[in-house]
């Protein structure tokens, strides 16, 4: 793969009087488009705009589940959201169900069915937000759509921030063990 070459200027002195102070500047190959993105944990603001448009407020709770979980949640704790708490093994069958899910990181379709189990139970219209892999003509979206259906979500709305594809979904219905009951 091919980098970002640096193309130096060659400017006269004569001719542009601050010539030592303009230096390189970076020139992008076609090939670092697809890149892989940064994650969204790794933008405080872009999570709370997310979060905002999920309709997750800031009393929610919320289980931020992936590597880049603890980032998150440190900045939504930061920041009001008191009740971000960061999902690392398995919820036990008598802790409460979530308001929401975060997926703070770029997530593939295989990936979600395991990173939503450690995040636990999603109350009745929860939200998850997931930041998806991008993919041409949104198929990977289209993956990650059809594989939050067949665990019971339904989708609300598909976002991109700042280059990172994002996806939220909602509940249907009760989750598994209200059901049970």
């Amino acid at each position: 793969m091919r980098q970002a070459r640096i193309v130096q200027l060659a400017l006269k002195s004569a001719a542009v009087p601050n010539a030592a102070a303009v230096g390189a500047f970076y020139v992008c190959d076609p090939m670092t488009l697809y890149q892989p993105l940064q994650p969204l944990a790794a933008d405080g603001g872009a999570i709370a705009r997310v979060l905002i448009v999920a309709g997750v407020e800031k009393g929610d709770l919320i289980r931020i589940v992936g590597p880049s979980a603890p980032i998150a949640a440190l900045w939504l704790s930061r920041h009001g959201y008191e009740r971000a708490v960061v999902a690392r093994s398995l919820a036990g069958p008598a802790a409460r169900p979530a308001d929401a899910a975060l997926i703070a990181q770029p997530c593939q379709a295989e990936e979600l069915g395991g990173l939503l189990a450690l995040a636990g139970e999603i109350a009745d219209d929860g939200a998850v937000v997931v930041q998806t892999c991008p993919g041409r003509s949104g198929e990977e979206s289209e993956a990650v759509g059809a594989q939050l259906s067949l665990l019971g979500y339904r989708a609300q709305r598909r976002l991109n921030d700042k280059g990172r594809p994002i996806f939220i979904a909602r509940r249907v219905g009760a989750p598994a063990s209200r059901m049970a009951a």
